[in-house]
C-alpha cells in the first residue's frame, strides 16, 4: 500500500543475469522503508476506526472509545 512508486535494485541471489541493469517495482511497503510506518500506522487507524475508536484531537497515538456510559482508552 504504498502511495509512492519506489523502485530497488535486485536483491542478492534474485539477479536476472539476462538483465544485470533492470530494476524492481516494489507493490508493498518493507520493513527499512521510510514508507513502511507510515504504511502501517495508516492501517492500524483504518482498522481502530472499523471498531469506533475515534482520534484524540490532541494526541495522534491516543484512540478513544465511548458507548453509553464506558469508555476505553487506547495509546499506541
Amino acid at each position: 500500500e504504498l502511495k509512492e512508486t519506489v523502485y530497488m535494485y535486485q536483491p542478492l541471489g534474485y539477479q536476472d543475469l539476462d538483465r544485470p541493469n533492470h530494476v524492481c517495482l516494489l507493490q508493498k511497503s518493507l520493513y527499512g522503508l521510510k514508507q513502511a510506518p507510515q504504511a502501517w500506522y495508516k492501517r492500524f487507524v483504518d482498522y481502530v476506526h472499523t471498531l469506533r475508536f475515534s482520534h484524540s484531537k490532541t494526541n495522534h497515538s491516543l484512540f478513544v472509545y465511548r458507548r453509553d456510559s464506558s469508555m476505553a482508552y487506547l495509546l499506541l
